[in-house]
């Protein structure tokens, strides 16, 4: 998971780089994951180790002369990635201007509760699968499995 935070502009001395942050998931202490307190200049790092499909809380603080900073709000994010692993839609039914199709659950949700499906096509002439097919209907439905 890559954790993104703002640079610290209203310091009145300056900053010189930025603890992260965690949880263990489970809403436990937090634990420090990233000491970049003499490295002003990056306000990005990958946390790994994460279990699917917890949700983290994070929070930073920026580091000067002093010491730590004060904490930021904490943020939370669940750690998954997108469904893999999909079979090929299949065609289960032609008329004159229609047809059907019906696919299949992933098989592999990416440690995430599945939200919905959406269903893409081409031009008719084998070009780019860049069309969406009416998104309103499918999207948020995750036990429809027929259009």
């Amino acid at each position: 998971m890559q954790i993104t935070w703002t640079r610290v502009t209203t310091a009145d001395l300056p900053v010189l780089g930025y603890v992260l942050m965690r949880d263990d998931g489970l809403g436990g202490e937090f634990i420090q994951v990233y000491d970049g307190s003499k490295n002003p200049q990056l306000f990005s790092v990958s946390v790994n180790t994460l279990i699917s499909p917890r949700t983290y809380r994070f929070k930073v603080y920026a580091v000067d002369v002093n010491g730590g900073g004060v904490e930021s709000s904490t943020s939370s994010f669940i750690a998954c990635v997108v469904p893999s692993n999909l079979a090929i839609p299949i065609l289960t039914a032609v008329e004159k201007q229609k047809f059907t199709v019906h696919w299949s659950m992933p098989k592999n949700f990416g440690g995430c509760v599945l939200t919905g499906y959406e269903l893409w096509r081409d031009d008719g002439t084998g070009g780019t699968i860049n069309i969406a097919i009416d998104a309103s209907t499918i999207a948020n439905k995750p036990a429809l499995f027929k259009h």
